[in-house]
């Protein structure tokens, strides 16, 4: 089952590449009367949500300086410096002895060599977890196609909410899988609704996340980052 459903994840092309806020305002549609609905990407249920708040603000603050490079070695060393400079990334760092991003893994996930499959694999994951996860995400890809913000935003928060009851998953499982949709969350704040682009965005951070997630958290949030800020310079 498993390999079924990220060989379905692996079948879109991982190219393309897009802006950053926490508090996001949406329009939807209803009987011609347009509305505007205003939600913020963070999830206070989540314990671990940090992972995406860190994520967040360096990407903030990278917009900030309006730093339009697509080069990998300037991004990596722009973001590395941004979120050095910030305190809760340091706090992460210094809990997780970070040390550096893989220059080399970003470049392949970039130029779509290595796949969310591979991703999986290297997650640390158990078996029980890469199953919820990856059901998750296949739904997460249905949801992002075809429906707005605010209705993913709920998605990912119900699916936080009944993750941390289940009792078949370790408290690792628990640790990366909700890192991972806590990154998936601002990331979504982020999106144009409904647009094959925003799955492809977003099925990129997935993998940037769990590439290294499992040894690592706050290389598992600076990868996302760094991807996500390629992305929006070539939007």
């Amino acid at each position: 089952m498993l390999f079924l459903v990220l060989s379905i994840l692996s079948c879109s092309t991982d190219e393309n590449f897009i802006d950053s806020q926490t508090n996001t305002t949406i329009k939807t549609t209803n009987n011609d009367l347009e509305r505007t609905v205003a939600f913020v990407a963070e999830n206070k249920n989540n314990p671990f949500d940090y992972a995406g708040k860190t994520y967040n603000a360096i990407l903030q603050e990278y917009d900030n300086h309006n730093f339009p490079s697509s080069n990998l070695q300037d991004v990596v060393e722009r973001v590395e410096s941004i979120a050095n400079n910030l305190t809760d990334f340091i706090a992460l760092k210094n809990s997780n002895a970070y040390v550096h991003v893989k220059h080399e893994t970003l470049a392949n996930i970039i130029g779509g060599n290595y796949l969310i499959t591979y991703a999986f694999a290297d997650s640390g994951l158990s078996p029980n977890g890469q199953d919820v996860l990856s059901n998750f995400i296949v739904n997460l890809k249905t949801q992002v196609e075809g429906q707005s913000k605010a209705t993913v935003h709920t998605f990912i928060m119900d699916f936080e909410d009944t993750l941390w009851q289940q009792t078949n998953l370790s408290t690792n499982d628990k640790k990366i899988i909700l890192s991972t949709t806590s990154i998936l969350r601002y990331a979504n704040a982020e999106s144009k609704n409904g647009n094959i682009d925003d799955w492809i965005r977003i099925k990129t951070r997935i993998t940037a996340t769990l590439s290294s997630i499992a040894q690592n958290t706050a290389e598992g949030v600076l990868n996302a980052a760094v991807i996500g800020a390629l992305q929006n310079n070539n939007n």
